[in-house]
């Protein structure tokens, strides 16, 4: 599955994925297109690399309509592409009466790409109406437990999700804390306190904890709630049942035990929001200190740099 995004041309086969992905899965998409229109989309693609660029790929057949140089070499090119992604798995074909084939990409294919496409592109997702979708959810499993069950399943992998970020966001700042320490020349740390703390972390993702909108302020009625539920007989009983109504989970045990793990991580993902947050602040901190050390000693040897160094900020 992951050869073409291991090999010599793995840029290519990610722009290629990337191009494909709204073709299979946009809104306007057709349900299978045809093979015509995913090589046409190929080439689109490949029209924008040098011939040059391309290298020959381990265990890939080469004949000679797909050598670059030859008349049709970007048709070639295409096609030896084309090729390898349905080999590899990313692509299925199927025959239509009059033999045309169309073209699928598997759903778990699909939903792989999406979610590596979406950890490319870093988008920053919108966490206090995450939190606030939770709480919302808890609430409508509170007050009829058996209609909307499966608000408790969603609420559940949201926090899950949550927390995941929380994590991301300590790692994420470890990382650059270590990377900067390292850097002894104070201009080169300057550009990385900005680049990557102040625009990637700091504005996109920190601040949003820390405002009057902040996604925990629905944290202790997410808690009170997720605790009642479990205390009340509806999760022994009608919450089970529902999870097996909805095909959640196909066993009693297993529907009992699946409830309790929901609730379990709702409560623990939001008891130990504080230590989460306690230790990237002292990520930051200690990298901000690293930065006015660097800052001074720029002041030293360039008198002025301070106050201009502050200006900017």
């Amino acid at each position: 599955m992951f050869l073409p995004l291991a090999g010599p041309n793995r840029q290519v086969y990610v722009s290629i994925l990337a191009r494909l992905h709204p073709l299979f899965f946009g809104t306007a998409a057709a349900l299978l297109p045809a093979n015509e229109t995913v090589r046409s989309e190929i080439e689109e693609v490949l029209a924008g690399i040098s011939l040059r660029e391309w290298l020959p790929e381990e265990g890939e057949d080469i004949t000679p309509e797909t050598l670059p140089g030859a008349t049709e070499s970007m048709l070639g090119l295409a096609t030896r592409a084309y090729r390898r992604l349905r080999h590899c798995g990313w692509l299925e074909e199927e025959e239509e009466e009059g033999y045309r084939v169309r073209v699928a990409m598997p759903p778990d294919v699909g939903r792989l790409l999406s979610a590596l496409l979406e950890i490319a592109q870093q988008r920053n997702r919108l966490y206090g109406g995450m939190v606030q979708t939770i709480h919302n959810n808890i609430v409508q499993v509170r007050q009829a437990p058996a209609e909307q069950a499966a608000a408790l399943s969603e609420a559940a992998r949201l926090a899950r999700e949550f927390f995941l970020h929380l994590r991301s966001l300590a790692y994420g700042l470890r990382e650059l804390t270590h990377r900067l320490r390292e850097v002894s020349d104070p201009r080169i740390l300057l550009g990385g306190f900005f680049s990557d703390f102040v625009e990637d972390f700091l504005v996109a993702d920190y601040k949003t904890l820390h405002t009057r909108d902040n996604p925990f302020r629905y944290r202790s009625e997410i808690l009170r709630l997720a605790r009642e539920i479990r205390l009340s007989p509806e999760a022994h009983t009608t919450l089970p049942q529902a999870y097996l109504r909805l095909r959640i989970e196909r066993g009693d045990v297993e529907a009992l035990r699946r409830v309790d793990d929901d609730l379990s991580s709702l409560e623990q993902v939001f008891s130990d929001v504080d230590g989460h947050l306690a230790r990237i602040d002292e990520f930051r901190s200690s990298l901000e200190r690293r930065v006015a050390e660097a800052v001074r000693y720029m002041d030293k040897a360039q008198p002025g740099a301070a106050a201009r160094i502050a200006r900017v900020v």
